[in-house]
């Protein structure tokens, strides 16, 4: 966690540059891959899912957005299989560089969570950040993508904090 913590401090710190320029897109579409290790009160599993998100950028320095992400994970624990869902939404932070796109952002929202006939809705946040490698004007690769996921659960009297981690990869277009 401290290294994570670390690592979004010095991202904001290269993107400090790029706010004095107008250079970047308005908005971004992303799509990928997402492994996500799953760890909710007696489920501790990895899953693999998807990633999709869509950032606004209308401030005239392009380094502050607002991002809607939706996420799926399935997966099979204890011989049960489910489905996580995230809805979330917040600010994202970029440094935008020619060849490369340092990226951070917060999001706060829900999951959504179903598995052996049982389902569960809970508060998420996500505290994360990444890299995109610039293809071309309107297309980038998500080279890394790495989060925090925190969801509160709580269910009758049973509550609980899960503390979780994904990744992400796939492309980003921009207009």
């Amino acid at each position: 966690m401290r290294k994570l913590v670390l690592a979004l401090i010095g991202i904001c710190f290269m993107a400090a540059p790029a706010l004095a320029t107008d250079d970047g897109p308005t908005f971004e579409l992303f799509g990928g891959y997402s492994p996500r290790h799953v760890d909710l009160i007696l489920l501790d599993d990895n899953a693999h899912g998807f990633l999709t998100s869509v950032t606004v950028n209308p401030f005239k320095t392009k380094a502050i957005g607002f991002e809607g992400e939706l996420g799926g994970h399935f997966g099979d624990a204890v011989g049960v299989d489910y489905q996580a869902y995230t809805l979330m939404a917040g600010p994202k932070f970029a440094g935008r560089f020619e060849r490369w796109t340092p990226w951070g952002h917060v999001l706060f929202g829900g999951q959504h969570i179903r598995g052996g006939g049982a389902s569960s809705n809970d508060f998420g946040m996500t505290l994360g950040g990444g890299i995109d490698v610039n293809a071309n004007e309107h297309v980038a690769v998500r080279v890394v993508q790495a989060d925090w996921v925190y969801v509160r659960v709580a269910e009758g009297t049973l509550t609980a904090n899960s503390h979780n981690y994904r990744f992400g990869f796939g492309v980003v277009f921009k207009w």
